[in-house]
């Protein structure tokens, strides 16, 4: 049986997909470098947790660590583009990616209140945090995109 965490994780997955294939198609470089950093990730961490499980290791035990890992990149990459391309929607996504890095930080920490099925709704609230806004980022780069190619007519 699938429970809450593992509906909302398996709801997730075809949506970041989605989202990220549409800010590879339609985003400026901004977003497609973006939407290319969530789906690397995405691919990445399917693969090292089938390795994980493959090998015995808990999800309990390497989905923090491996979260921490790829929250690290995707806010990096979110920064630069943020940076570069001046995109608030991916400086608030790299914010995100900051909270998620202080909610791993803190369940990874001694004597945490916080239990795993919390610690992972957390993580999915995240996510969907994160793909929202680069949902609305690339919406926002077609607009601009749209009042550019009207303003040169």
């Amino acid at each position: 049986m699938v429970n809450s965490v593992n509906l909302i994780a398996l709801l997730l997955l075809p949506l970041t997909v989605l989202v990220s294939g549409f800010a590879i198609w339609k985003g400026r470089a901004a977003e497609r470098m973006s939407g290319i950093a969530l789906l690397g990730t995405l691919i990445f961490q399917i693969a090292l947790m089938s390795v994980f499980r493959a090998l015995g290791v808990t999800a309990r035990v390497s989905a923090p660590m491996l979260d921490v890992a790829i929250s690290l990149i995707l806010g990096l990459v979110f920064l630069w583009a943020a940076l570069k391309h001046n995109s608030r929607w991916l400086g608030f996504a790299f914010i995100v990616q900051g909270a998620e890095l202080t909610i791993s930080a803190y369940f990874l920490g001694p004597d945490v209140p916080l239990t795993a099925s919390v610690y992972f709704r957390l993580l999915n609230v995240m996510t969907l945090l994160t793909v929202s806004l680069l949902a609305v980022a690339t919406v926002h780069a077609i607009l601009l995109r749209r009042r550019e190619s009207t303003q040169a007519d």
